[in-house]
């Protein structure tokens, strides 16, 4: 009974958040693909795209490399400085924790190994799309371990309405304002 309340109770909160980021302009979520080339490792990750200012976003990812186990997290600041017709050309600077866990278990022994480091990556990205899932493909460097990693993707938009034919929004078709918020679909 206690397991059906705590998932009941989790449920609800993700509603809650889901409503909440849903209601906010220029919010977004991503989910992206990852190969370190360095490595050689395939991966997959997501991230949160929360609205700082007018072209900037501060972002919490996580990410997965499937063969190592590695796991890297952290924030990144993202500000997009270039747009032209479907792509918007982005920069990004990130911090980022890596830690990896392995696990072997022989015949009478266990053994466990863990390795936690700090990372700084920059990159540059394009978001490619005029609606509010955009796809995105952003290389990145990582500056201490000196390794390339490329991410595609895509990025869904909250609360973001596209422009219909003839230029007008559909906010302008309701009556009410058009003027543009933060979220890049209505560029």
């Amino acid at each position: 009974m206690k397991s059906i309340v705590k998932i009941f109770l989790v449920v609800i909160i993700l509603i809650g958040a889901y409503a909440n980021l849903k209601a906010q302009k220029g919010w977004g979520v991503g989910a992206s693909g990852i190969y370190n080339f360095n490595t050689k490792e395939p991966g997959i990750g997501a991230r949160v795209l929360i609205p700082v200012k007018d072209k900037g976003y501060g972002i919490p990812y996580v990410y997965y490399y499937f063969p190592s186990n590695n796991f890297s997290g952290g924030l990144a600041g993202m500000y997009t400085f270039y747009k032209t017709g479907p792509f918007s050309f982005y920069a990004i600077v990130t911090g980022t924790f890596r830690g990896s866990v392995s696990v072997s278990v022989n015949d009478s022994t266990a053994s466990n190994e863990k390795s936690y480091e700090a990372e700084g990556e920059a990159g540059a990205g394009v978001w490619i799309g005029r609606g509010c899932l955009k796809g995105m493909i952003e290389p990145r460097y990582a500056v201490v371990s000196e390794e390339v990693t490329l991410r595609a993707g895509f990025v869904l938009f909250f609360s973001c309405k596209h422009k219909k034919k003839g230029g007008k929004s559909r906010a302008s078709y309701r009556g009410m304002s058009s003027k543009k918020p933060i979220c890049p679909a209505y560029e």
